[in-house]
């Protein structure tokens, strides 16, 4: 049997008790994909699990997350295309079943990410990424719901959450301040974003107020623990929020903390514990993108081989360490062409739809299929999904705005979910390099179709029109997909419930790789047929009651559809992480949804040349993520 190199842990102990040995290449099962892996992160939870905090079977190969490309999807091909490159934790790695101190590793699918197919970073950088991104994102957005213009305490900042928290804070917009306990280190966060580095000497309340600015801070994200709670709660003005992530000290245990003793009756006081699905919540792909370009910076400590991963282990725990220590397997740095070089593309947003079938996965396995030059962006937004102004100026189901030179081919397709401020950005850099490529068509998937001129996105439209650029919106409400997202996902596993504001209304589920046939289809056509088809709609008109049935039979358990009001499915979506913006979109779309507006049908087929997937089928496919 082929055998790779891999850590092993046999029984809970000190550093030396891992051992690097052979050990045979995993088989993936269904569901599951082999990831050759090119560079893992160290975390603290991986001290935890060495010294027999955590319950699992020995022997074990340890490590919460991983980097690397796509070795075997067997079954998963099409989503997951050999030599992807990826990224993957939690979810039981390193514990239930074995993790990224290996070579190669097995894992399911549905906690993996995709990652963009070419990046300049080093893999010592991707490495770094997954657990400290994904619990500074969920820390900050999901825990703390912070804000452009909040003021943010970081208490305990030169933790590599810490300084991630930091510079996705700068980028949100907020004001930020970061504590230290030692003096040499202000520099250092300063540099990484920090607009003020505090001494922390305990009583770092006391020099706020000192200082004739006491408790202005909005939140605080606390990565100390106990021993700095109490005071990190005299940090925060009345209707402030503070949010427990870590537990470095070990001067302090919750379990003797008197709790209703040291919580002021107008502070909020929140955990935050990372999970798998938060991680597949967590825009990797657009961190990548904000450290490529520069606006995000992020700092790496020591890198080091696998087989030096006794030497890691001590040195983290002799002293925390700046920022994780990345272990990796072999450094490449991955050349990205010049922009201008592509003559397909594709450009989604996709925050919404994090499950095993999202978008933009969609379009990679066709665009491959046959092979031709492409780029896929992929972008979660730092701002709310949706602005007011374009929630207010959003005319649905309208058919878009028709043009003279909608009949010729569009050599270039970019797909898209955005935002009126990401829009116009990528309109003028789209129109900016017409001249370079010859762009003439831009396809716009689950977008606004105003009218050009007007406020929203109409402003961008007439910005394509002034520069000679047609455009095609496309717009799929409901996808079949959106059950296998992180939450709803989780609370199908979990609960046997589907939870909507729907009621009995019909709902046309599409599915995403039918959308993308349908996107793709337009780059070529010659006639306007499928620009004036604006909706794509699914094959069938089901209510979520017989969705609930489909999914009953086919998991062999009692799947119930939970009926609410559109303002207990908005509180419902908000306590769930999801933005304010966004819920009220939701739950506002799901409402109308059950006045019986949605009852139109795709004619997708026509574009295609094919019958569009029907429910049964997917939900079949997604059957893993539900078990």
């Amino acid at each position: 049997m082929p055998s790779m190199t891999a850590v092993i842990l046999h029984t809970p102990g000190p550093p030396d008790s891992l051992k690097l040995t052979h050990h045979p290449i995993p088989i993936p099962k269904p569901g599951e994909l082999r990831i050759r892996i090119k560079a893992f992160g160290l975390n603290r939870c991986d001290l935890l699990t060495r010294q027999g905090h955590h319950t699992i079977t020995y022997p074990r190969i340890p490590g919460i997350e991983a980097v690397g490309i796509v070795d075997a999807a067997p079954g998963l091909e099409h989503i997951f295309p050999q030599d992807s490159i990826v990224a993957t934790a939690m979810g039981g790695m390193g514990t239930v079943f074995d993790g990224g101190y290996a070579e190669y590793t097995c894992v399911p699918a549905g906690q993996t990410q995709l990652l963009r197919p070419k990046t300049t970073l080093p893999w010592e950088i991707l490495g770094a990424i997954p657990v400290m991104v994904s619990t500074a994102w969920g820390a900050l957005i999901r825990s703390l719901g912070l804000k452009a213009r909040d003021r943010l305490l970081i208490r305990g900042g030169t933790t590599a959450v810490g300084l991630a928290a930091a510079a996705i804070a700068k980028v949100h917009g907020a004001y930020v301040a970061s504590t230290t306990r030692k003096k040499e280190r202000e520099t250092m966060l300063l540099e990484n974003g920090a607009d003020r580095v505090w001494i922390d000497d305990g009583a770092v309340a006391e020099q706020i107020g000192a200082a004739g600015s006491g408790g202005s801070y909005d939140k605080v994200l606390e990565l100390v623990g106990a021993a700095t709670l109490a005071d990190s709660l005299r940090c925060v003005k009345k209707g402030g929020i503070v949010s427990l992530v870590g537990m470095l000290s070990e001067n302090g245990d919750l379990e003797t903390v008197d709790l209703m003793e040291m919580i002021p009756s107008e502070i909020k006081l929140t955990v935050y514990r990372g999970t798998s699905e938060d991680f597949m919540s967590t825009p990797l792909d657009a961190v990548l993108r904000l450290l490529e370009q520069g606006s995000l910076k992020l700092k790496i400590g020591r890198v080091l081989r696998m087989e030096q991963i006794v030497e890691a282990h001590r040195s983290v725990e002799r002293e925390p360490p700046l920022p994780p220590s990345d272990i990796h397997l072999l450094l490449r740095v991955l050349a990205i062409e010049d922009f201008c070089r592509y003559k397909y593309i594709i450009y989604t947003e996709g925050v919404t739809y994090s499950g095993r079938l999202p978008f933009h996965q969609a379009c990679r396995s066709i665009i491959l299929k046959p092979p031709m030059a492409w780029m896929l962006y992929t972008t979660h937004l730092v701002r709310p999904f949706f602005s007011s102004t374009l929630l207010q100026t959003e005319p649905r189901l309208e058919p878009p705005h028709q043009s003279d030179r909608i009949k010729r081919a569009w050599p270039t397709v970019i797909f898209d979910w955005f935002d009126i401020h990401l829009g116009a950005t990528i309109s003028v850099s789209v129109c900016g390099r017409r001249k370079n490529h010859a762009i003439e068509r831009y396809v716009l998937v689950a977008g606004t179709t105003a009218e050009p001129g007007k406020p929203g996105m109409g402003m961008v439209w007439q910005h394509f029109l002034d520069n000679q650029i047609d455009y095609c919106v496309l717009r799929p409400n409901w996808f079949m997909e959106n059950l296998a997202e992180a939450v709803p996902c989780a609370v199908i596993r979990n609960q046997s419930k589907i939870y909507t504001a729907c009621g009995d209304g019909k709902i046309p589920f599409i599915s995403a790789i039918d959308i993308a046939a349908v996107a793709f289809r337009a780059r070529q056509i010659i006639n306007h047929t499928i620009v004036i088809a604006a909706c794509i709609l699914g094959p069938e008109l089901l209510t979520y009651d017989q969705i609930a049935e489909k999914l009953t039979v086919i998991l062999g358990r009692r799947v119930e559809h939970v009926k609410m009001t559109g303002d207990e499915r908005y509180e419902a979506l908000v306590k769930a992480g999801v933005s304010g913006d966004y819920a009220r979109f939701l739950s506002n779309l799901e409402t109308a949804a059950s006045t019986g507006c949605e009852t139109g049908m795709s004619d997708s087929g026509k574009v295609t040349g094919q019958a569009a997937r029907r429910c049964d089928q997917s939900a079949r496919e997604n059957k893993a993520v539900w078990e």
